[in-house]
């Protein structure tokens, strides 16, 4: 497999097969559907990051690819189209000492027409409060930083990423932000209907 020589084949074959489920369940959630949303993982000084066009609920080891975390490639143009903004994500979250290891995105509905809305939310339910401090709705530009600090943001329009030491951290953080924001909106809608 081309450029994820220095991964062992066993290694490889578990961030896939981690990366695949988490996009499984993604799509059984809705939150992409058979060609959106990305995935990467940090190893030292490399990334392992889909492909673009791939899907992430069917991935196999040829739709990803090993790059350098700290510099551009060539072969950049067939990564996700997000790869940047994951490069910026890992190493904004090692500048402020933050174990960011894994980022899933995905285009959350409820996320993407609240960030028409809000710039910030604050979950109301109790679960999410003990995990997620606050959700963002931001540009590109910030999406590190707040990941770094809150391991969420919602870019404005587009969709939400998440961060976490692990697939399962990041994952756990989409699925309880995903959660969260319906009640919110929930929360939101019976307050009108009420008052």
């Amino acid at each position: 497999m081309r450029k994820t020589s220095n991964l062992s084949d066993s290694r490889l074959k578990g961030l896939v097969k981690k990366m695949r489920e988490c996009g499984e369940i993604l799509f059984l959630k809705g939150l992409v559907d058979t060609r959106s949303g990305n995935a990467s993982v940090r190893i030292g000084d490399k990334i392992l990051i889909k492909k673009t066009g791939s899907s992430m609920p069917f991935l196999s080891q040829k739709d990803v690819i090993l790059l350098p975390l700290y510099r551009e490639t060539e072969e950049d143009i067939i990564a996700s189209s997000d790869l940047k903004l994951h490069r910026m994500i890992y190493i904004e979250a090692e500048r402020k000492n933050k174990d960011i290891s894994a980022v899933l995105h995905c285009h959350m509905p409820e996320a993407v027409s609240l960030s028409f809305f809000f710039d910030k939310i604050i979950p109301e339910d109790y679960e999410s409060k003990l995990f997620i401090k606050e959700i963002n709705f931001s540009d590109y530009e910030r999406v590190p930083e707040f990941i770094a600090e809150f391991k969420i943001c919602v870019v404005k329009g587009h969709g939400v990423f998440c961060g976490g030491k692990d697939f399962d951290e990041a994952l756990f953080i989409t699925l309880m932000a995903h959660n969260s924001l319906r009640i919110f909106m929930m929360n939101t809608i019976l307050r009108k209907i009420i008052s």
